[in-house]
């Protein structure tokens, strides 16, 4: 997999945060800069004219009450949303490229995002807690602060694959999300990923129904 540059990567992530933190998303591209010609084609060696990338995996999950698919975002491969009379809060899952080892940096650039102060980085790395993920192990962090002048509260989950960063994010007013936390909980354990869609697969699986 081609590396990308750390600048691109926290631009991306940055981009990540703003998404449903109240200000308008930042579009940003993933995909590094050409610096080598491509390989001219043959008779003997046919290409591809287009580069190939490895497609994202296809996920199901348990859908908790309450929640409302919205589909892909900008960035995100799945979107929900959460309205009831306290408030709204939204659910994201997110690729990008991989972070591993940036954790500290990441929960610093989302503590930003909310007006939070920044922590040192043995303090960030404090505040992530184990969490179940797709099956796996993620790392769990939670900032409060303010959002269009109201309370709000973002908990986020990472998880690491092989070649890139899934952050599952819920954010919202502070009412909504921290209520709704036990349900988000619930629906990590329940996402499970696939490198291939079935042919007939629901993408997702009523609430109650494994």
């Amino acid at each position: 997999m081609t590396r990308v540059p750390l600048p691109l990567l926290l631009s991306a992530t940055a981009a990540l945060c703003t998404a449903g933190c109240g200000r308008a998303p930042v579009q940003v591209s993933l995909q590094p800069r050409e610096t080598t010609p491509p390989p001219t084609a043959s008779s003997e060696t046919p290409q591809d004219p287009t580069p190939r990338q490895r497609p994202h995996p296809h996920f199901t999950w348990t859908l908790p009450g309450g929640w409302e698919e919205t589909g892909p975002g900008q960035m995100s491969v799945a979107g929900f949303t959460i309205k009831n009379e306290t408030g709204h809060a939204t659910v994201s899952i997110t690729p990008l490229p991989s972070l591993a080892g940036k954790e500290a940096l990441i929960v610093n650039m989302w503590r930003e995002q909310v007006g939070a102060a920044p922590l040192d980085p043995a303090e960030a790395l404090k505040s992530l807690t184990e969490v179940e993920v797709a099956g796996g192990k993620g790392q769990l962090f939670e900032i409060s602060g303010k959002g269009d002048g109201k309370p709000m509260q973002i908990v986020t989950a990472m998880a690491q694959s092989p070649d890139a960063s899934w952050f599952y994010k819920l954010s919202g007013d502070e009412a909504v999300v921290q209520a709704q936390k036990p349900a988000f909980l619930e629906f990590l354990k329940s996402v499970h990923m696939q490198d291939e869609a079935p042919d007939s697969a629901p993408a997702t699986t009523p609430p109650g129904h494994p």
